[in-house]
């Protein structure tokens, strides 16, 4: 039985091997800043490796995925002679390095920002951003950098640090009465990596940051290591894409004095689906839990639908998901614009038994440059029913 085992791996790897040929050139055609060692590991494929007819379209996705080369100018050419194979890529990068505005209000409170992001520092296709943001009750500076492919292999590697001061109101679950008030500042360093093949990412990050909370005449220094997996099976199409991401996420935060030790677990599953070209329709959906300290478990994430949710809430676990519904409405030479819809339901899970469900829809529009690396500007307004709050944001060049 082992011997067939062995003779059917050998006749896979032997047909594999038969429909595919040598990559004999590879000629990259149309860059400004990009380096020719940046879109070889993008596309995974160099000179002297094995590629057959599905590598094609293989390569067109990863540099759809990479975001930094106009959609519009991708062409990819591929032709054999006997074992033989050349390939032939032609496009335009965008532009990569940004401003990035950022301003929102809600419930008589505001907030502001001003980030600068590279996504392709030194032609590289590493990212750069620093910034910081200012509101009605929060300071904050980020500096980070990443490197999404260390010397070409499957390897990333980052760091950030930042510097926050913000005075925090607590809200009940049901989001409409403030518990407690206090002041905090933190200053945090980080470094994170990742593994990355075909579908899978696997990553790991650790942050130390110093925490001073107002209510406590003591510091605390904190360790998060945080473990990750994701898996994403994206089609990218001419305005939106279609397929599965899936992810779960489980962090630590280890304290001297103030708080006690706690955990956080968050699973997020999102599934887009083309019902035309023009037409994208979303099922978001993502859930948490937080176990220690009480004060800390109001600091779970909103995922990747909480665009209802009040900011700061005693709860140690929530479920939530979102139907969402993009339509590309105009597309011109310079960009296209979007119209997002989007209805959330969620349930908020108190530490004392008690539980609250809110709902609510959210509308915006966004405008896409063709030429630019990230979404220009996006106007959003979300309702919570259950509070009565809306939320209005606006920005530049940051995703709805």
């Amino acid at each position: 039985m082992k011997k067939i085992r062995v003779i059917t791996v050998c006749l896979f790897f032997l047909s594999f091997a038969l429909n595919a040929e040598v990559l004999r050139e590879l000629q990259v055609e149309g860059l400004n800043k990009t380096r020719i060692s940046t879109v070889k590991g993008i596309i995974g494929y160099d000179i002297g490796d094995q590629i057959d007819k599905a590598g094609k379209e293989d390569i067109r996705q990863n540099l759809l995925k990479s975001g930094l080369f106009i959609n519009e100018t991708i062409k990819v050419d591929l032709t054999t002679s006997g074992d033989d194979a050349y390939l032939r890529i032609s496009l335009h990068d965008r532009i990569t390095l940004l401003p990035i505005p950022i301003a929102s209000v809600s419930d008589g409170s505001y907030s502001g920002g001003l980030f600068v992001m590279d996504r392709n520092f030194l032609g590289l296709g590493h990212q750069l951003f620093a910034g910081g943001m200012i509101s009605s009750d929060d300071r904050m500076f980020m500096l980070g950098y990443t490197n999404p492919s260390l010397k070409r292999s499957a390897f990333q590697a980052g760091g950030s640090m930042s510097a926050f001061m913000a005075d925090e109101t607590v809200t009940d679950i049901s989001g409409k009465d403030d518990l407690a008030e206090y002041e905090y500042q933190t200053v945090s360093g980080g470094i994170s990596a990742g593994w990355e093949s075909g579908s899978i990412r696997l990553g790991l990050q650790s942050r130390v940051y110093f925490l001073d909370v107002s209510f406590s005449d003591q510091d605390a220094f904190v360790f998060h290591p945080e473990v990750s997996a994701e898996y994403s099976n994206l089609y990218y199409d001419t305005y939106f894409d279609r397929g599965v991401k899936a992810s779960l996420s489980y962090g630590i935060d280890s304290y001297t004095d103030v708080f006690d030790f706690t955990q956080t677990a968050e699973a997020q599953i999102s599934y887009h689906h083309l019902l035309h070209p023009k037409w994208q329709v979303q099922f978001n959906g993502d859930m948490a839990i937080s176990e220690g300290d009480p004060l800390q478990s109001l600091s779970l994430g909103q995922g990747s639908c909480g665009s209802i949710l009040p900011d700061t809430v005693l709860a140690d676990r929530f479920v939530q998901g979102n139907l969402k519904l993009m339509y590309a409405a105009l597309d011109f030479s310079w960009g296209y614009i979007a119209v997002p819809m989007a209805y959330q339901v969620g349930i908020l899970d108190g530490m004392s038994g008690d539980n609250a469900f809110y709902h609510g829809p959210s509308a915006g529009v966004s405008l896409y440059l063709k030429k630019v690396a990230i979404p220009a500007m996006s106007i959003q307004y979300a309702s919570n029913i259950e509070t009565g709050k809306g939320l209005f944001s606006f920005s530049i060049g940051m995703e709805m």
